[in-house]
């Protein structure tokens, strides 16, 4: 098989909680998606213990906390998120249609 792209890893070559930090983000859209809102939290929830810098996970988890009602959480998470990702030197800019 030829390798990967330059400007990606192989998956074998991601250390093992960065790859079910990946598998439990993955788990939660699918969570998400069939309206399993605990579950989707669950596995966010466990995804950010895992990779505390995940702007990813800590924005999905403010989406749907904020869907799920609880705004004051929801906003911690997405403040955390934004600090995340002002913290790897990308602009902190969530895309604001998300959060309807």
């Amino acid at each position: 098989a030829p390798p990967p792209p330059n400007n990606t890893v192989a998956a074998d070559a991601l250390p093992d909680h960065m790859r079910m930090h990946d598998q439990l983000c993955g788990q939660a859209a699918v969570a998400k998606g069939m309206g399993q809102i605990d579950p989707a939290i669950q596995r966010l929830a466990q995804a950010v213990t895992l990779l505390p810098n995940s702007t990813v996970a800590w924005t999905e988890l403010g989406i749907i906390l904020a869907h799920a009602g609880d705004s004051g959480m929801a906003d911690r998470c997405l403040q955390t998120a934004a600090r995340t990702d002002a913290s790897v030197g990308e602009p902190a800019n969530p895309d604001p249609r998300r959060l309807r």
